[in-house]
């Protein structure tokens, strides 16, 4: 999906007071860790994996990194000639698409273009991540990442009731 205004991130143990220099960008929190995500020309997906699955019983790097293998694989598939970061090019950054990139994190050449951060509960595994790309290299690439990740993709619209739901839970809890 993509922010309609200029919105960040940071992630759920961090303090949005560290980036709010900006006061034209509004921040949220999200669910899961990770650094602040300046969303202002990325686009975001979250993945929600049932606890039963393989991906979600995996330990926490290596199901990030098969989230990013497959997201590599449908860049490569669209044209895009990337690749997932190994341990050797890491570098360590608070800020997501500031130059560092983390074991895992896609990059083209050397500039990262997309990263993530995870959470788990109960229920499963929470992957969050963004892609920074120009946008119309990035509309094909979703089908072709979610065709990496299962068999049965299917394109999904939240029904009304639904939407209405999390637009009350937004004012009223989030907001």
């Amino acid at each position: 999906y993509k922010w309609t205004e200029n919105w960040a991130s940071v992630g759920y143990f961090q303090r949005e007071t560290q980036f709010s220099e900006d006061p034209n960008l509004q921040i949220v929190r999200r669910w899961t860790g990770g650094g602040f995500v300046d969303h202002r020309n990325d686009e975001t997906y979250s993945l929600i994996v049932p606890r039963a699955d393989q991906l979600a019983l995996a330990p926490i790097r290596d199901s990030y990194c098969q989230v990013h293998h497959a997201l590599n694989r449908a860049l490569i598939q669209n044209g895009i000639e990337s690749q997932v970061a190994s341990a050797e090019l890491a570098s360590g950054s608070n800020a997501c698409f500031a130059g560092d990139h983390a074991e895992g994190d896609i990059l083209l050449e050397t500039r990262k273009i997309a990263g993530a951060a995870q959470r788990r509960g109960k229920a499963g595994l929470l992957h969050q991540g963004s892609l920074l790309l120009p946008a119309g290299e990035i509309e094909p690439i979703w089908q072709s990442f979610a065709a990496e990740l299962t068999e049965k993709a299917a394109e999904f619209e939240l029904p009304t009731e639904l939407q209405a739901e999390a637009k009350r839970l937004t004012a009223e809890k989030y907001g």
